[in-house]
């Protein structure tokens, strides 16, 4: 199963060595480098955004467009300047995960990509067992979600 990750950043650096880090660890990606704040053309799984653009906070828009595309997706909200109370308001805003650009623990952040990256493969498999009951597919979304909830709350 291929994985479509949108970096959304202003700055070319971040998203030059986060691509080449994700690059590195997943061989099933492809990724989409954007340094305007835009969503895209076409429908990403896993999205890195910058809070901030050009000093302008632009993620609660972004999010209200990847949440009206794919409310599945994988949101990840990146700031260079994490204070509690912009970690809270990321949080509360809807996002799966903030994570400081200056961290050093890429680790952790692939480790929760690995784990829902094979949270969706095994709905997937749900889904083609079951593809003529709708009634299941739609239970495995519900699953899904529920999944992606757990594994996002145990990995941080």
């Amino acid at each position: 199963m291929e994985y479509i990750v949108a970096i959304i950043d202003d700055d070319t650096k971040i998203c030059s060595i986060l691509s080449s880090v994700l690059k590195s660890k997943f061989t099933n990606i492809k990724i989409n480098i954007y340094n305007e704040p835009t969503v895209g053309e076409k429908t990403s799984d896993i999205y890195f955004v910058d809070n901030f653009f050009g000093g302008e906070e632009k993620l609660n828009f972004l999010l209200g467009e990847i949440k009206g595309i794919n409310p599945d997706a994988l949101v990840i909200a990146m700031s260079g300047n994490l204070d509690e109370e912009t970690v809270r308001g990321l949080n509360d805003s809807g996002c799966d995960i903030v994570w400081g650009k200056m961290w050093v623990d890429n680790e952790n952040i692939l480790s929760i990509i690995s784990k829902y990256m094979k949270s969706r493969e095994n709905i997937a498999e749900l889904n083609d067992t079951n593809v003529s009951n709708v009634s299941n597919v739609s239970t495995a979304s519900k699953v899904f979600k529920k999944v992606k909830k757990l594994v996002l709350r145990n990995s941080v």
